[in-house]
């Protein structure tokens, strides 16, 4: 829930921090031990709409298009089953393509 004085959409920022978290694992150096130099993290920006209201319109869109996607995972895995059902069929005899 936000509060009427934050500065900032809470799933807004959450998006907003993972995306950080990703720039800086890109950034990081070394083969073996991955490190983090102070002007790496100089350089990345967290980019946060001063606007309240555009955050949540912004945290809204990411919602509904993270919801989309899991459907269509989901749909995408039941057809994928199907499909595997079916090949095993085929491969087995069971049903014959004429």
């Amino acid at each position: 829930m936000v509060k009427e004085n934050s500065k900032c959409q809470p799933y807004f920022l959450a998006i907003q921090l993972d995306n950080y978290k990703n720039q800086i694992i890109s950034n990081a150096i070394g083969s073996s031990q991955k490190a983090i130099t102070i002007v790496v993290l100089k350089n990345q920006i967290i980019s946060l709409p001063s606007s309240l209201e555009e955050q949540t319109k912004i945290a809204t869109i990411l919602r509904n298009m993270d919801s989309n996607i899991t459907s269509l995972e989901n749909i995408l895995s039941k057809v994928q089953n199907i499909k595997q059902g079916i090949m095993q069929q085929l491969l087995t005899g069971k049903i014959r393509l004429v």
